[in-house]
């Protein structure tokens, strides 16, 4: 077994032997080796930072844009007695048809009636697209490994919106009304450009 005095010995004997122009070609392509691997760390990083930004764009396009969100709460009201209650945007469609189509009611109320079911028709749309786009991304493929690559408060942004809107249309309780929504996707956004600083 070899002690540390030989190791060193060697060592130092093998230094002495190089000649200047292989300490020149030595630093040379230990120069040109770190210029490379700084290269491809930079250029990794960049195309990390554009992944994400695909990322961040898919999850933004699958949502709706800030000025179109709407809510029932938008053209419900309570008189309406339909807000709060248990019963799901479809059947509220039928309630308001029934309303509309009463002849009990004044020409009024029907045509109050008739204005909130036409309203009703453009949310049941509107909302069934912009579900068809979250369910696109979320059934994709890929939608794992863009929760992976995503920041986390990005993500949470994201789901804690979805479940928000979703909840909107499918559930009575509590009232979620349009700012709500809006001040969500707000957060969503403000939160990817801190992250992409």
């Amino acid at each position: 077994m070899t002690g540390v005095g030989e190791i060193v010995s060697y060592l130092y004997d093998f230094l002495i032997q190089i000649t200047p122009d292989g300490w020149m070609n030595f630093f040379r392509s230990f120069s040109l080796t770190i210029l490379i691997i700084t290269i491809i760390k930079t250029t990794r990083q960049k195309t990390e930072v554009k992944n994400k930004n695909i990322y961040y764009n898919l999850l933004l396009g699958s949502l709706p844009s800030i000025d179109v969100i709407c809510t029932q709460s938008d053209y419900l009201d309570d008189e309406d007695g339909l807000l709060g209650s248990l019963t799901n945007a479809d059947t509220r469609s039928k309630i308001l048809e029934d309303r509309m189509n009463d002849q009990i009611r004044s020409d009024i109320e029907r045509e109050n009636y008739k204005y909130k079911v036409k309203k009703h028709k453009a949310y049941i749309d509107y909302w069934t697209k912009t579900n068809e786009k979250i369910e696109d991304l979320m059934t994709n493929e890929d939608f794992k490994d863009i929760e992976n690559k995503c920041d986390g408060n990005v993500f949470a942004y994201y789901c804690e919106f979805v479940a928000a809107f979703r909840n909107e249309h499918f559930f009575g309780r509590p009232i979620i009304r349009t700012e709500l929504l809006r001040n969500l996707l707000m957060n969503l956004a403000e939160e990817i450009r801190m992250v992409e600083k």
